[in-house]
C-alpha cells in the first residue's frame, strides 16, 4: 500500500482504500457538514432543512468513496484510517 493511500471503513459497506485527492474532497464535504451544524445551532436553519442536507451531504461522501476508491477484500484486515457511515 502506498503512503498516500487511506483506508475508510463505511458502516456495513466494508473498506475502501482511497488517494489524497479523494481525502481532499471527503474534508471539502465534512467542512459543509460543520457549517450545516453549526448554522442549526445557532438557529439559521430549521430541522427538517438541516436533516436533509445533512443526509444529503453524507450520501455524496459515502458515494464519493464508493465509485472513486478501490474496495478492499472482505478478509483483509487493515487498520482504517477513516470511519464513516449514515
Amino acid at each position: 500500500m502506498d503512503r498516500t493511500d487511506i483506508i475508510v471503513r463505511i458502516s456495513g459497506k466494508g473498506q475502501f482504500k482511497i488517494n489524497s485527492d479523494v481525502l481532499d474532497k471527503i474534508n471539502e464535504i465534512d467542512n459543509s457538514i460543520v457549517t450545516l451544524i453549526e448554522n442549526y445551532s445557532r438557529g439559521a436553519s430549521d430541522h427538517k432543512t438541516t436533516q436533509k442536507d445533512l443526509q444529503n451531504k453524507l450520501t455524496e461522501m459515502v458515494s464519493l468513496i464508493t465509485s472513486n476508491g478501490q474496495p478492499l477484500d472482505v478478509k483483509e484486515i487493515v487498520e482504517s484510517d477513516i470511519i464513516t457511515g449514515f
